[in-house]
C-alpha cells in the first residue's frame, strides 16, 4: 500500500483487479482454471507453517523430486546400455562371429 501510495480500499481494489487479470491470462494460454490446487505441483499454506518451515518443507520436495528424476535417468540409460549389447551380441551371431570371452585383467 505503501509502495503505490494507496489507502487500504484502494489497494484490494487493484488486488481483485490484478486477480481478475491473472485468472484471465492464465485461462486463456492453458484453458485451465487459476488457483486449481490440481494444477499445482506443490501447495503449501505458508500461515500454517511459518516461512521456515515452509522453506524447509519446498526443499525437501525438491530434493525428492531430483532423486526420482536422477535414478530414471540413470535406468534409461542401464536399459539403452542392455539394448545396444543385446544388438551387438544379435549382430556378431548373425555374421558368425562367436561371442569373445571377456578378459579381466
Amino acid at each position: 500500500m505503501e509502495m503505490y501510495s494507496l489507502n487500504f480500499k484502494d489497494a484490494a481494489q487493484l488486488v481483485k483487479r490484478e486477480d481478475k487479470a491473472h485468472r484471465h491470462f492464465y485461462h486463456r494460454y492453458t484453458g485451465y482454471q487459476w488457483g486449481a490446487a490440481v494444477h499445482y505441483d506443490l501447495c503449501i499454506n505458508s500461515a500454517s507453517y511459518g516461512i521456515h518451515e515452509s522453506e524447509e518443507l519446498i526443499i525437501r520436495v525438491i530434493k525428492a523430486r531430483l532423486r526420482e528424476d536422477l535414478q530414471s535417468i540413470a535406468d534409461r540409460h542401464l536399459e539403452s546400455v542392455a539394448k545396444a549389447d543385446a544388438e551387438l551380441l544379435a549382430r556378431r551371431a548373425n555374421a558368425g562371429e562367436a561371442e569373445k570371452p571377456v578378459i579381466e585383467s
